[in-house]
């Protein structure tokens, strides 16, 4: 069986004008196919660094809970700043409550926060928490609230459930702040740690979630890898995308 050399080949495919349309066709598709998978992973890498970049925000690096719920600050904190790789750390008292106003209720998610340390992690500026509450550019945009309004916080602490009702509490706006993403502007609110605390009667070291800033040099599994080694029987430490993991994978 003879074989035909390549340049004959296309001498024989460019004579026929038929061949010709399906040459050009085959390349073009090929092309356009080419063009959309580079774009599409191109958009979703954009998309990841966008989504990692918001979320970071309110989060620092990593997160850490007590395997028990509560915890007392002063368990750990001493051991987190004494660890080389971690810049700065900041504990927190998060809950649940309903907040009302303008006729409105919404379900949303308190963060007790100490407003310095709490910058130092995350980068959000708080400094005007002080005697009353912050709360998200959603929120403030669809129950129609300002700087200087009011609004009332439910919440159903321990010492609530024994009397049979929630704790109501009225509060003025401080400030309104943006973290870049619709659930946390819709739902997030900030207090003063030790306030939210003496509202709902717990002890001034009681937290629930810490957050770890790690130094620009450090690889964040890495060090998620190792502090679960050496806290894993009492903590839980995840990456400030773990719960949003889904959409990023």
């Amino acid at each position: 069986m003879t074989k035909l050399p390549l340049a004959s080949l296309f001498k024989i495919i460019l004579d026929k004008k038929s061949a010709l349309r399906f040459l050009f066709g085959t390349i073009f598709s090929l092309s356009f196919s080419v063009a959309v998978i580079l774009s599409t992973v191109g958009l979703m890498n954009g998309y990841s660094k966008k989504l990692k970049s918001a979320l970071s925000v309110s989060n620092g690096d990593l997160i850490l809970k007590a395997r028990s719920g509560f915890y007392s600050e002063e368990s750990i904190k001493e051991k987190l700043q004494s660890d080389k790789s971690i810049k700065a750390s900041t504990h927190l008292l998060k809950i649940e409550a309903f907040a009302l106003a303008n006729g409105m209720s919404k379900g949303v998610l308190v963060k007790g926060i100490q407003p310095q340390s709490f910058s130092q992690v995350t980068g959000l500026d708080l400094k005007q928490l002080k005697d009353g509450i912050i709360v998200g550019a959603e929120f403030s945009k669809q129950f129609k609230l300002k700087t200087g309004d009011r609004l009332v916080l439910a919440f159903n602490s321990k010492k609530a459930r024994e009397m049979g009702s929630a704790v109501l509490k009225e509060f003025e706006i401080k400030g309104v702040v943006k973290h870049g993403i619709f659930e946390k502007d819709m739902r997030f609110m900030y207090l003063d740690r030790q306030e939210l605390q003496q509202v709902l009667d717990l002890r001034g070291f009681t937290v629930n979630e810490g957050l770890l800033k790690l130094k620009p040099a450090e690889n964040l599994e890495l060090v998620q890898s190792r502090l679960k080694t050496t806290y894993g029987n009492d903590f839980i430490f995840n990456t400030y995308w773990s719960e949003h993991q889904v959409l990023l994978d």
